[in-house]
């Protein structure tokens, strides 16, 4: 019992003490709050939103949850609000801390997000009513290496993209070269005759062919390409892992990727029945689903 009572007295006294500092400190301002109700803006508690209670205490808000934010390293919401509730019950606390941590400008900087900028529109040539693959979007995936004997050699993948909103559909070679001409030419054979093609590097001229080119070094002046670059190079870990096959095996994986690639929805697949068939790129080719 003698010890609860000497704590008692002890946090009593620190009361009484912080309570005659606030006296000493700002005399001023103890007597502008009492006959005002507000400070004016000079005074050095202005930033600080005080107030005088019932008890003729003056409460500093702002005061408090700085010296705590600050003494835990710039911490977040919660962990000051927790330190706070240890000793004091702030009304509204939650948002006044976030307007002090909203103040603070290294937890700003530290935890500040990246710029996001607002989505162009598409381009012209992504949108315009045009057969399959006649604005063709053409990139070189690679190396790959391919068993030939008791040696491997290596191997590129030519991947063709129909570039417009519609079907965005690709078409995968086999190449042994940087040189695509015989690529085209089986693309050509299967797909028909392009009329513009949006290579990311290449030095074949074609009859009848424009060729735009994109920045050198740039290849995210292409994304629609390049986003389904990592579609099939993702698939091509998954299968082949660390192991080389030959040409013919690795022609027929490259045929199923392209099928699966292909099968990928362009619509939103939902929870609602009306959901129950997703609009895919075969559905623009060959009119109809691919089933795998």
């Amino acid at each position: 019992m003698a010890y609860e009572s000497a704590v008692y007295l002890r946090v009593t006294a620190v009361w009484g003490e912080t309570i005659v500092n606030l006296k000493e400190e700002f005399p001023e301002e103890l007597e502008s709050l009492k006959q005002e109700s507000k400070l004016r803006k000079s005074c050095r508690l202005w930033p600080l939103n005080p107030y005088i209670n019932d008890d003729g205490i003056l409460r500093v808000m702002k005061l408090l949850v700085r010296g705590q934010h600050i003494r835990h390293l710039n911490a977040g919401v919660d962990q000051i609000l927790s330190c706070l509730r240890q000793r004091y019950w702030i009304v509204n606390g939650r948002s006044i801390i976030k307007q002090v941590i909203r103040e603070c400008v290294a937890f700003r900087k530290e935890n500040a997000k990246p710029f996001l900028a607002k989505m162009s529109d598409l381009l012209r040539k992504r949108v315009v009513k045009v057969f399959p693959y006649e604005n063709t979007g053409l990139d070189l995936v690679g190396p790959l290496y391919a068993r030939e004997g008791n040696s491997v050699k290596k191997v590129y993948i030519c991947l063709f993209t129909a570039i417009t909103s519609s079907p965005r559909a690709i078409h995968l070679e086999l190449v042994f070269n940087l040189t695509t001409q015989r690529a085209l030419d089986r693309f050509f054979a299967r797909q028909g005759q392009l009329r513009i093609i949006h290579p990311t590097y290449s030095t074949l001229t074609l009859k009848r062919v424009e060729w735009k080119y994109i920045t050198p070094r740039a290849p995210w002046c292409e994304g629609y390409g390049e986003r389904l670059v990592r579609s099939v190079k993702t698939a091509l870990r998954k299968i082949l892992g660390r192991t080389p096959l030959d040409e013919k095996e690795l022609a027929t994986v490259l045929c199923g990727i392209e099928a699966h690639v292909n099968a990928r929805p362009l619509t939103f697949v939902g929870y609602d029945i009306s959901y129950l068939r997703a609009l895919t790129p075969p559905h623009f080719l060959i009119g109809r689903g691919c089933t795998l």
